[in-house]
């Protein structure tokens, strides 16, 4: 990891992120889903930057990136409702199941530590921005980030 390396991404995102975001959002039209998904590709360019950083045109290669995330959000996204949306239809049954995997998932939120479950309510619960729960709390938008991760990998080892 070089520091030109890092320096590098740090003017990407610095001079992309919120034309990224507002991109995202056209697609996604919800600003929490846009962000992730534009911090997301700024993750994945870290992760393959000795591939990325050789392309020719860093703001097309972002463009795309994100408009394919935000696509395959959708197609996932639009597939989960469906899905819903036929269990309830066709299954009285999975009307009670869905409810009882939503109680059951609230009481997982209540096992994460406070600091951790503030910040993952504001963010799903309240749809506040990374950026806005920081400020809230007078941390870094990285501290939210990696309390979000932690309470996503703790739902996810519970769940699975």
């Amino acid at each position: 990891m070089s520091a030109q390396d890092e320096l590098r991404l740090k003017d990407l995102f610095e001079a992309y992120y919120s034309g990224l975001c507002d991109f995202a959002l056209y697609f996604l039209e919800d600003a929490q889903e846009s962000e992730n998904v534009v911090q997301q590709v700024f993750v994945d360019i870290w992760e393959r930057r000795d591939e990325v950083f050789g392309e020719k045109s860093l703001k097309t290669y972002l463009y795309t990136a994100v408009r394919n995330r935000c696509l395959n959000q959708l197609r996932k996204t639009q597939i989960s409702h469906l899905e819903d949306e036929h269990i309830a239809e066709e299954d009285p049954t999975a009307r009670i199941e869905m409810a009882e995997l939503a109680r059951f998932i609230e009481k997982l939120i209540d096992q994460l530590p406070t600091k951790c479950r503030y910040i993952f309510l504001r963010s799903r619960r309240d749809g506040m921005t990374y950026k806005e729960i920081a400020s809230e709390l007078d941390i870094s938008v990285r501290t939210v980030e990696n309390q979000i991760a932690k309470a996503l990998k703790f739902l996810r080892s519970k769940i699975y």
